[in-house]
C-alpha cells in the first residue's frame, strides 16, 4: 500500500475559505408568536457553550460538554478528542463561538425549539452557523450541529431576531421547492452518485460537493487494483431543521451519514490505515475490509415553490467519527 493510497483514506474536516457575506435583518410578516430566544438569553447561552467547549477541549474530555453539546456536534468533537489523546499532533477540534454576528430565531409555541446563531471566531475567520436546540422548557439549549459557510456565499435575509421567523416542519413543503427532508435526501443522492443523480440539476455548484466528489474519485482510483470501493451518503432520521426566509424560501440544516467501504480483493493484501483512522479502528491495518463512517452537516438555501432558482449549499462540516477493520 503506497503512502498515496493511505493518504487517500485520511479523515477530513471541512472547510475554510474566503469571507462570506452575512445577511441584514429585514422585517417580514410572521405568525403571532414569540421568538424562541431573546438577545440577552442568546448571549448567556453562547457564553455557557463556549465555557463548556473550552473545558472539554483543554482536557480532551467530553464530560464538560454533557449539558451543552449533543447530536452531530458532539460526535465530531468526541472523535477529535479520541484521536488527539493518542496523536497530539493531529488537528484540533473545530473552533466554535466568538462574536455573534446575527441570530436566526424562529417563532413557535411548543417544544422542541431551535434557533441558529451565526458566529465568527475572529474578524478574519470564516463565519459558522450554530444550531441550538432545546428539548423542553426546563432543558438548556444545546449545540446540536454546526456548519462553516462556504467561500463567497451570501446568507438569505430573514426577519429580525426580535420579530422571529416561521419555523418549518421538515416533512412538509410549506411553499418551498421541496420539503427539508427531501432536500437532504436529494443532496445525499448527489453526493453518492454524482452527476448521474436525477437530482443533480436541482442544486447549484458548490465547493463541498466538489471536495467530496474529488476525494471519492481519488480514493477509488488509488485502491482500485487491490480493493473494492463503495460509498454511500444518507440523511439522518429526524435531523433536519428549517426557518423561513424573507423571500418565502428557507434556510435548512441537515445531518447526513457517510460510509466508505474498502474490501480487499487481492490475496494476501493488507490495507494500512492512516494514523487517525487507525486510532478510531483500534488497529493499524485491515486484512479483510475497512469501513469509515463520517458525519456530514449541510446548510441549504431552498427557494420558494415556483422559483426557477436552484437549491444552494450555504455551508458544511464533515469528519470521520468511527472506523472498523475486522
Amino acid at each position: 500500500m503506497t503512502g498515496r493510497r493511505a493518504a487517500a483514506l485520511a479523515c477530513v474536516v471541512v472547510l475554510a475559505g474566503c469571507s462570506s457575506e452575512l445577511p441584514q435583518p429585514n422585517p417580514q410578516e410572521v405568525p403571532d408568536r414569540v421568538p424562541v430566544v431573546a438577545d440577552v438569553q442568546a448571549d448567556r447561552i453562547q457564553g455557557e457553550l463556549e465555557a463548556a467547549l473550552a473545558a472539554g477541549d483543554e482536557g480532551l474530555d467530553p464530560a464538560p460538554l454533557a449539558t451543552r453539546v449533543t447530536g452531530s456536534a458532539l460526535e465530531l468533537r468526541q472523535a477529535r478528542y479520541t484521536i488527539r489523546r493518542q496523536l497530539p499532533d493531529q488537528a484540533a477540534p473545530t473552533p466554535l463561538g466568538g462574536e455573534r454576528v446575527v441570530d436566526i430565531v424562529p417563532t413557535t409555541e411548543g417544544w422542541p425549539r431551535y434557533y441558529v446563531t451565526v458566529t465568527r471566531a475572529d474578524p478574519a475567520a470564516v463565519p459558522q452557523l450554530l444550531l441550538m436546540t432545546q428539548n423542553g422548557s426546563r432543558d438548556p439549549y444545546q449545540l446540536t450541529t454546526f456548519a462553516t459557510l462556504l467561500p463567497g456565499v451570501t446568507l438569505p435575509t430573514t426577519a429580525p431576531a426580535t420579530e422571529g421567523s416561521e419555523a418549518l416542519p421538515p416533512d412538509e413543503a410549506s411553499g418551498l421547492a421541496a420539503t427539508p427532508d427531501a432536500v437532504a435526501a436529494q443532496y445525499a443522492d448527489v453526493l453518492t452518485t454524482g452527476t448521474a443523480s436525477e437530482f443533480a440539476g436541482a442544486f447549484a455548484e458548490d465547493a463541498f460537493y466538489t471536495q467530496v466528489a474529488g476525494e471519492q474519485a481519488a480514493e477509488s482510483a488509488a485502491v482500485g487494483a487491490f480493493y473494492g470501493y463503495g460509498v454511500t451518503h444518507v440523511p439522518r432520521q429526524d435531523a433536519a431543521w428549517a426557518v423561513r426566509t424573507a423571500d418565502g424560501g428557507a434556510i435548512v440544516m441537515a445531518v447526513l451519514d457517510s460510509v466508505r467501504t474498502f474490501t480487499i480483493t487481492a490475496p494476501g493484501a493488507k490495507l494500512p490505515l492512516p494514523p487517525d483512522l487507525a486510532v478510531l479502528a483500534g488497529k493499524p491495518e485491515a486484512t479483510g475490509s475497512a469501513t469509515v463512517t463520517s458525519t456530514e452537516v449541510v446548510a441549504f438555501s431552498v427557494p420558494p415553490e415556483g422559483s426557477e432558482d436552484q437549491i444552494q449549499v450555504l455551508g458544511a462540516a464533515r469528519g470521520a467519527v468511527a472506523a472498523s477493520a475486522p
